[in-house]
């Protein structure tokens, strides 16, 4: 445990278009996840949602059904995070931008997005770890009837 842990609310998009998937990562990071954000204070996940996808993207989103829950304890660059996160299905504002080949810097500095095939994602670095093969199963068309609530620590 590091001298520092930060709690926080996260809210997270699986937005597809086609056969693929948006996915984003922060420079100097191996590693991918589901675009999003924090929720702060006074802020409904959905409302920070909507937030984080216009700050980081430039568009405004139209969510759908919370697919996810997830607790997640981790470590990263030096600080323990206990971190809530609810990730939601997400609508790709319509006319639909053209999938850029690729990496593509977001609004934000140092932020990076990139639309993968949903096959690629069994060989990515993906974070949290812990939703791989839901999201390898949802991408494939497989839906639970409710959300399904995961708990998950790093070692």
């Amino acid at each position: 445990m590091t001298a520092k842990t930060i709690i926080r609310g996260r809210a997270c998009a699986v937005i597809r278009q086609a056969d693929r998937l948006l996915l984003n990562r922060f420079g100097g990071d191996s590693f991918w996840a589901l675009p999003g954000g924090a929720v702060e204070l006074g802020e409904f996940s959905t409302d920070a949602l909507v937030r984080e996808m216009r700050e980081e993207l430039g568009v405004t989103v139209e969510l759908g059904r919370l697919v996810w829950m997830v607790e997640n304890l981790f470590e990263y660059r030096g600080t323990d995070f206990t971190e809530y996160g609810f990730y939601y299905e997400v609508a790709w504002p319509l006319p639909a931008r053209p999938l850029l080949e690729g990496e593509f810097v977001g609004q934000e500095p140092d932020q990076f997005f990139r639309w993968v095939r949903n096959e690629d994602i069994a060989v990515l670095d993906f974070r949290p770890t812990v939703l791989r093969l839901p999201l390898l199963a949802h991408v494939s068309g497989a839906k639970s009837a409710a959300p399904l609530h995961f708990l998950h620590k790093d070692n």
